[in-house]
């Protein structure tokens, strides 16, 4: 990929900058400096030029670009290390990008499996803000400065705890009835009107015994999991036996949504989520679920009956008795 700086990394060790909303003029000095920042770091940066921001600085066909070579470098890397059962590689993926009026155009197609990071830049002439960017030394100095902040305080596990609220399907899981799904709590985080403490008080986690859920506790005593406002309850699956297979490589020809679906199935906020990673959302007490509704991501509304439904972190929905609404 002639846009990525090729630096040899640690198995599980390689960090994956992403760097967006520079024009063609910065973009490719800034990549090049940041090689000479960072010459022995285990560290890829990637990035593409976009517009000087006079209509926009995040236009669709370079926001999509991006996404298609974020996707082609993480998405084959990934797969192999997962075939070789070694750690993910990325095993961090961080989204440096220019604010900007429309920069929802850039994070709403990112989703949630980056971790966005602002940068900051220098005070510039007031006819022109982000002035700072036009300049390659400014901006390289900017992006390797919000670089050494995240390396000095970035400590991520390995992968997201399996119990994590934020591992939960976004748009499949919801608090209470007339509340926010957690896809939309997140957006608020992202654009700071939350913080995640405010996220996980909103969402229940009851303590159920292996009587209520014994396909899942197993002979357990008791354990806590998470329930939305209908009642159904959502256990990750187990570890040993529970995850679906590893991380499939995209068609000849992806979509952009078939994209933000591979990539939401392998990380959540920059972090590796484990492969085939879902809950097995299910009623307590031996309940069956009786076409009840969910949205999957692949197939739209859904029907789900049966005793309980397989839910991906990037909402795909695979269950034993499944019916698809009419779009």
């Amino acid at each position: 990929m002639s846009n990525a700086l090729n630096i040899i990394p640690r198995a599980g060790n390689l960090k994956l900058y992403v760097i967006a909303g520079f024009p063609k003029g910065t973009a490719p000095a800034i990549l090049k400096r940041l090689q000479d920042y960072f010459p022995s770091a285990n560290m890829q940066f990637l990035g593409l030029p976009f517009g000087t921001g006079g209509a926009g600085l995040y236009g669709q066909g370079a926001v999509e670009a991006l996404l298609r070579s974020v996707a082609e470098f993480a998405i084959r890397r990934r797969v192999n290390s997962e075939r070789a059962n070694r750690p993910a590689v990325p095993g961090r993926l961080i989204l440096l990008y220019v604010p900007a009026p429309d920069e929802e155009n850039l994070l709403t197609v990112f989703d949630f499996f980056c971790l966005p990071v602002p940068l900051k830049g220098p005070r510039c002439d007031s006819h022109r803000p982000d002035g700072w960017r036009l300049d390659p030394e400014v901006a390289a100095n900017v992006v390797r400065d919000a670089i050494r902040e995240l390396e000095t305080g970035d400590r991520p596990a390995p992968n997201l705890p399996r119990n994590a609220v934020i591992t939960l399907p976004p748009d499949n899981f919801r608090p209470e009835r007339n509340a926010q799904t957690l896809a939309e709590c997140l957006i608020e985080f992202r654009q700071g009107k939350l913080n995640m403490e405010e996220i996980e008080k909103a969402v229940e986690i009851k303590k159920f015994n292996n009587d209520e859920l014994p396909n899942v506790l197993k002979g357990k005593k008791k354990s806590y999991f998470y329930v939305d406002y209908r009642g159904i309850v959502f256990p990750p699956a187990d570890a040993e036996t529970g995850d679906h297979g590893p991380a499939r490589e995209l068609s000849e020809d992806p979509n952009v949504n078939s994209i933000k679906i591979r990539m939401n199935q392998l990380y959540r906020r920059g972090t590796p989520l484990h492969p085939g990673f879902h809950h097995d959302a299910q009623y307590p007490n031996g309940r069956e679920m009786n076409e009840d509704q969910f949205c999957c991501r692949e197939h739209g509304d859904v029907l789900v009956s049966g005793t309980h439904a397989n839910i991906y972190p990037n909402d795909v929905i695979r269950a034993a008795n499944i019916k698809m609404l009419k779009r």
